[in-house]
């Protein structure tokens, strides 16, 4: 039974004591989802103490006696599942079970309807993620794909199903076999998302040629207008949706949906008060859409299910969120073109933190400007282990592992990583020197918050005058440093200085950026403070 339950499910937890059960149940402390099958001897008094939780998603009673079981578990119901006494039937349910999860899984991120009228760092937490969430997905489609990028990916396959030897085989298969036009992803975890970076941009790279395919043969009679899905969520993120009318939502995974209402609906169709059933309905133009998805018939293993496939990170508005009843929502969404000013503007104010061949060293500064200083810790020790010690750019990487020590509050080895670039800065070609006004941009920063003002601001004039060995004034890439001058010398006090500086950063980003612009609110802004002292 054992060996069966593990070529279900990817990983399996075995007890005989009820209070290991309930420990192992409560220190969980990811968004695991269990499905829990109990005996019926141990059922009545184990279900009372887990039900409420909510990792426990569904429960099978597995017993001799079907009848009395019954009578008893029905008030556990709608986790509860059913009373087997079959091992054939439980395994029927748990597989149906497992393929709804997975239709049912849909990690999102909304942007509210008026951040693109503020500054990035105003902007509420759930829309930052949304932003930084169509970078990331950017990066990762656009850069290139080392050789071991796909045996990254296989390995974590390996490690995840190592207990499910018809899995282990398949995958054993799918490594010999990779063909880029058959790659799927179902999760919102960056880590994984990364180690499946070569399946993502194979995939979003084919769905763009099938949509292109799709475009240049449309007519009328085969025009996609309306695609449906249907799923379960929870009630916060229902009311999130309802609050956020006329807002923007983020799919942050492959998005399957079908052309069949009827499809749709099957899913998610045990809905509860506090997790519905929500019905979505999504209308298409796809004369102004630039946001590729595709008809998969006949690449899917549901042929039946009329199946369109959008990209991982497509955007719609949200048109309408309708309570129907106590356990069924319907929410209209329409396909959104971000090349509407009201989203352009804010992308292009992110993207400009990225070039055109976007590279682990862009994912690592991405993550900094987003305060997750352990993942871009974790993306410069990755680069630690490809470059050549020799390599100039492991000036940048030490500087950026400092830089997540700093913004953690530890100072001392934030200073050994700076000193270790300086280091190899002291033996750089002077080509490379605005690596080191980079460093010096660092060290600066550092010195500012352990309250070292004098050494702060020569360190920052040593950046400056770096970069103005090639550079203009006047050019974009100074406001970075201008702007930390500014923000030392308003925490030294000297409120005439920082308003230079802040002036000179304001006028550099009239002369360079569209009005728009939110790092010109935030510079303005600065300077509002600085009045006000």
């Amino acid at each position: 039974m054992i060996n069966k339950l593990c070529s279900i499910v990817d990983y399996l937890q075995v007890f005989d004591c009820v209070n290991e059960c309930i420990t192992y149940i409560n220190s969980i402390t990811t968004e695991t989802k269990i499905l829990f099958i109990v005996s019926g001897q141990l059922g009545e008094s184990v279900i009372a103490q887990i039900y409420d939780s909510s990792k426990i998603i569904s429960i099978y009673v597995f017993c001799y006696d079907k009848i009395k079981h019954e009578t008893w578990s029905n008030q556990y119901k709608p986790k509860l599942q059913g009373v087997f006494n079959d091992k054939d039937e439980l395994y029927s349910k748990l597989i149906s079970n497992v393929k709804l999860e997975i239709k049912n899984f849909l990690p999102i991120s909304i942007l509210n309807e008026n951040a693109q009228q503020r500054c990035l760092r105003d902007l509420s937490k759930e829309s930052v993620s949304f932003m930084w969430f169509q970078l990331l997905i950017k990066i990762l489609i656009n850069m290139e794909h080392a050789d071991s990028a796909k045996n990254e990916m296989i390995n974590l396959c390996r490690k995840q199903y190592k207990n499910n030897e018809r899995v282990i085989h398949q995958i054993e298969e799918f490594s010999i076999n990779y063909d880029k036009d058959h790659a799927t992803l179902r999760t919102e975890n960056f880590d994984v998302i990364y180690k499946f970076r070569p399946f993502i941009a194979d995939l979003h790279h084919h769905l763009e040629r099938l949509y292109l395919e799709h475009i240049e043969t449309i007519s009328n009679d085969k025009k996609i207008s309306t695609v449906y899905r249907g799923a379960q969520m929870s009630i916060q993120e229902l009311k999130a949706l309802e609050e956020n009318l006329n807002g923007l939502i983020s799919i942050n995974a492959f998005f399957s949906t079908s052309k069949s209402s009827s499809v749709a609906s099957r899913f998610g169709i045990d809905g509860t008060q506090d997790n519905p059933t929500v019905i979505f309905t999504i209308s298409i133009d796809d004369h102004i859409c630039d946001q590729p998805y595709a008809h998969i018939e006949n690449s899917s293993n549901f042929s039946h299910e009329e199946e369109i496939l959008f990209s991982i990170g497509t955007i719609f508005r949200i048109e309408n969120v309708e309570q129907m009843n106590d356990t069924v929502w319907s929410v209209e969404l329409k396909l959104y073109n971000r090349d509407n000013l009201e989203l352009k503007q804010l992308m292009i104010s992110f993207e400009e933190q990225i070039g055109k061949t976007p590279t682990l060293f862009d994912l690592d500064k991405i993550f900094c400007y987003m305060g997750d200083h352990d993942r871009a810790e974790k993306y410069s020790r990755i680069l630690l282990e490809q470059l050549s010690p020799n390599d100039d750019s492991m000036l940048i990487v030490y500087t950026n592992i400092g830089d997540t020590y700093l913004n953690r509050g530890n100072f001392q080895i934030a200073s050994e990583y700076y000193e270790q670039a300086l280091s190899i800065a002291s033996n750089l070609e002077s080509d490379f020197d605005i690596a080191l006004a980079y460093v010096y941009d660092s060290i600066g920063l550092f010195n500012d918050r352990i309250g070292k003002y004098e050494e702060a601001i020569e360190n920052l004039k040593q950046a400056r005058d770096i970069k103005l060995k090639s550079m203009s004034e006047n050019s974009l890439f100074m406001s970075s440093t201008y702007n930390n001058i500014a923000m030392v010398y308003r925490h030294k006090l000297d409120y005439e200085l920082s308003l230079e500086y802040y002036n000179k950063v304001l006028n550099i980003e009239l002369e360079s950026l569209p009005e728009l612009h939110p790092n010109i609110a935030s510079t303005y802004n600065n300077i509002a403070l600085l009045l006000k002292q």
